[in-house]
């Protein structure tokens, strides 16, 4: 080996001590005698190669994890000196199962399952020849059910809105809304740019319905959607308290509903109108001014919120009520 003579007076040659690149021969001696001597001959020369061991090793990693109850994930395996043909035992809890690949689909599993695989190498020089990964713990989410409901008022004077807001289970971050009607005219359909959680709603006859959807994005919602309860309308026409003493007087006011000033006309100097106050439904105030000597007064109703007001015109010994309505 390496030009020193080495081994036993043997055909072959078996040896541990090799090292990479040493150079090994043989020289042969013939011992038959009958042809006569010959000379020793040399064999052609061996150069060794002698292969670094690789330690096999292999990581798992599951995704998604955690999942929803219902859902699966993927669980990777990602090997090191596997070698082209490695073949990979599943355990759960300990125990075999799955398929001989490195990727395993199921959805097949147990909230809390331990999960590790154990692989078997052919790579050259693996020692050793198997590797068992890191053990995952899968985590699986239990699904929650998306809910929504809506109230408001739902007895309106004709041409009046009302505002009605949705109550929530399990929306997430970023719900959606769509806002949907019944009329005399269609039957359910979307009402245009209605997206948000409450609508000012004006209904046009009586038996009008209201309903609102919910898209959730809530994780694991199951399902995404739901359907609110819905609630039918009762449209009584504007009228007057009764008995109604601005017609009797011929009193006019406009716009009804009205925005951010409602004016009343008409006013005789000879009816001698003292006073004009604002009263919501519940009896609050909003203030007195003084109309006495005039024929038509405008009030602001800016800070007004959306509603059903009275006009309560007053005169010694006499009361006249003007109802409208605030956009």
């Amino acid at each position: 080996m390496n030009g020193v003579n080495t081994g036993s007076n043997s055909n072959t040659f078996a040896s541990s001590n090799l090292n990479n690149n040493d150079q090994v021969q043989v020289v042969m001696t013939a011992t038959a005698t009958s042809c006569g001597t010959y000379p020793p001959v040399n064999s052609n020369t061996i150069i060794v190669s002698v292969l670094t061991p690789v330690t096999p090793s292999v990581s798992i990693v599951a995704n998604p994890n955690p999942f929803c109850q219902g859902g699966s994930t993927i669980i990777t395996a990602t090997p090191v000196n596997g070698g082209a043909g490695a073949s990979y035992q599943w355990q759960r809890n300990g125990v075999n199962f799955g398929p001989n690949t490195a990727v395993l689909s199921t959805g097949f599993l147990s909230n809390g399952d331990l999960i590790k695989v154990i692989m078997t190498s052919n790579a050259t020089c693996a020692s050793p020849v198997t590797a068992t990964s890191n053990t995952i713990t899968i985590n699986i989410t239990s699904n929650v059910i998306p809910d929504i409901s809506i109230s408001g008022n739902t007895t309106v004077i004709s041409g009046q809105a009302t505002i009605i807001s949705s109550t929530t289970v399990n929306p997430g971050a970023g719900p959606l809304y769509q806002w949907q009607d019944s009329t005399n005219t269609h039957s359910w359909q979307n009402i245009s740019g209605a997206v948000s959680s409450t609508i000012s709603y004006t209904p046009t006859l009586t038996g009008n319905k209201l309903r609102c959807q919910l898209s959730s994005n809530a994780n694991c919602a199951a399902p995404l959607t739901a359907l609110s309860n819905s609630l039918q309308f009762t449209v009584t026409p504007v009228t007057a308290i009764n008995p109604d003493p601005a017609t009797a007087y011929g009193i006019r006011y406009y716009p009804n509903p009205a925005g951010a000033e409602i004016t009343i006309d008409s006013l005789r100097i000879i009816d001698r109108w003292e006073t004009a106050e604002i009263i919501n439904m519940s009896g609050a105030r909003y203030g007195t001014i003084t109309i006495a000597n005039k024929t038509r007064v405008t009030l602001n109703i800016k800070r007004l919120v959306p509603g059903q007001y009275i006009i309560a015109l007053r005169r010694k010994n006499a009361v006249a009520y003007l109802k409208f309505i605030k956009q």
